[in-house]
């Protein structure tokens, strides 16, 4: 297994499945079997050595480099013109270590790690937008809107915003379309309209 740091690690099996339970290499195979393929994998050393032939550095020990984004030759890192034209932003949303979540409802330690609900926005957008660190503006799709907290990151593309998944006051996926991506419009609020 790769852990959260990146390292690989062997993890070996702790007991044994209860019953008539099969491994899952065992199952996979089988499944394979059942539509006509074969894995070529007959012990974990096989997919072991497997692995490290796709994912360059894989072996025990070793810790691998975070992916970075795959762009075709010669883009930047901001989305097409078009995307957000008129103000509008790109969404990107995803899961943090710590969140406030249904999993985290029982655990004030974690809670209390994830921090409040918030937006991200390049410095570039956020000045533009008239938006400071910490201040309240809400965020809107044509499926709905959040009221958030900014956050300035530096590290984000210009023309996106990143919202995390994982908090039950500001259910991201109110503002997502399956469809696609989805382009946002973020605005500032007065302060009274914030608390209201």
């Amino acid at each position: 297994m790769c852990n959260i740091e990146g390292r690989v690690q062997r993890q070996d099996q702790a007991v044994l499945g209860p019953g008539t339970a099969r491994a899952d290499g065992l199952i996979f195979s089988q499944i394979a079997g059942r539509v006509g393929a074969v894995l070529g994998f007959s012990s974990w050393q096989d997919v072991f050595a497997g692995i490290g032939r796709i994912i360059p550095g894989w072996q025990e020990g070793a810790r691998l480099a975070p992916p970075r984004p795959l762009r075709a030759p010669g883009s930047g890192a901001s989305p097409p013109a078009a995307a957000v034209t008129g103000g509008a932003l790109i969404l990107l949303t995803g899961s943090r270590l710590f969140d406030r979540g249904t999993m985290a409802v029982r655990c004030p330690g974690i809670r209390n790690q994830a921090g409040e609900p918030f937006v991200a926005l390049h410095p570039d957008d956020a000045g533009r937008l008239g938006l400071a660190d910490g201040a309240p503006c809400e965020v809107r799709s044509p499926r709905g809107a959040l009221r958030l907290a900014v956050r300035i990151w530096a590290g984000l593309p210009r023309g996106q915003v990143y919202i995390p998944r994982g908090y039950e006051a500001a259910p991201v996926n109110a503002l997502l379309d399956d469809r696609g991506p989805v382009a946002v419009t973020v605005r500032a609020l007065a302060a009274a309209e914030a608390a209201g």
